[in-house]
């Protein structure tokens, strides 16, 4: 019987190889988490990631998550270190206990970016599972605490840059006749920003949080009765668009919620501010209040 092999999409033509690493928290328990994953092309293209998400770590292991995320990063430079001189990890061992290759294979996809994803899928279930499941109004709660955890960092590497803006982080402001304060994330008298956290996995809290700042900061461009700053902005953590992590369903409806939240801060002259990490929101905030 002939088959019309046209009926069937091409072979991906682009090939390599993953590698999953795992993660032992107490030596010798046998519960492995997966960590880290690494791609290489066979046209020497080469991408390491950690495939558990940080807001993952923070749930699982509160402040004793920053040490874990140090060692992940250590993992991450002496993965990319031995694949540079070899072409594979049958070699490699950790610089840190507790950290092994759990798994390989040979893949084939459009790109590397896509072999980095189908190893994501099989066999990181705090990876993109994470991020599909299921979430009741009271899991979203921790939203909050995360938003908080943000603001510190992005203080502490204010701090590390110009110490002298600390005392306008986190200031109260009476906006209205009322008794109540609005506390915004920094105020002086020439530069007002609010900050806020895009987690992919507690989208739905994420932006009311998010929006709850932008009318804060629009009640403040209104008011009358203080010193209205010249400058407004919303500065919003997001990750990378470019993280295997995420899924590609979550990615657009980021997209969605960004555009959204742009437009709804321009129409009150608030700077809409995407930030992938503490260290430039804290510039920002350095280059319009210093």
């Amino acid at each position: 019987m002939n088959i019309d092999r046209s009926m069937f999409p091409p072979k991906p033509a682009y090939a390599g190889r993953w590698w999953s690493i795992s993660f032992e928290p107490i030596i010798g328990s046998g519960e492995r988490i997966n960590a880290v994953v690494v791609a290489l092309g066979f046209d020497g293209k080469l991408e390491i990631i950690q495939s558990v998400r940080d807001d993952i770590l923070e749930a699982i292991y509160g402040y004793k998550s920053e040490s874990i995320k140090e060692m992940i990063t250590w993992i991450r430079t002496s993965l990319k270190a031995h694949l540079f001189a070899n072409d594979d990890l049958n070699e490699w061992r950790s610089p840190v206990s507790g950290f092994s290759v759990a798994r390989s294979s040979k893949a084939l996809d459009d790109s590397l970016s896509g072999i980095l994803r189908q190893a994501v899928r099989m066999t990181a279930s705090l990876g993109t599972l994470a991020l599909e499941a299921e979430r009741s109004e009271d899991e979203d709660r921790s939203n909050q605490r995360q938003s908080e955890q943000w603001a510190t960092k992005i203080l502490d590497e204010v701090r590390s840059i110009e110490p002298r803006l600390l005392d306008f982080f986190g200031k109260r402001i009476q906006l209205s006749n009322t008794q109540l304060q609005t506390k915004f994330g920094f105020y002086n008298d020439v530069y007002a920003s609010n900050f806020g956290l895009m987690v992919p996995s507690r989208l739905s809290a994420s932006i009311n949080s998010i929006k709850a700042k932008i009318y804060d900061l629009e009640s403040l461009s209104r008011s009358a009765m203080v010193i209205k700053p010249q400058n407004l902005d919303i500065i919003i953590g997001t990750p990378s668009f470019e993280d295997p992590t995420i899924p590609p369903k979550t990615l657009i409806t980021m997209r969605h919620h960004i555009d959204e939240l742009t437009e709804l801060s321009q129409k009150e002259n608030i700077n809409f501010k995407s930030v992938n990490n503490a260290y430039d929101a804290a510039v920002i905030i350095v280059d319009m209040a210093a």
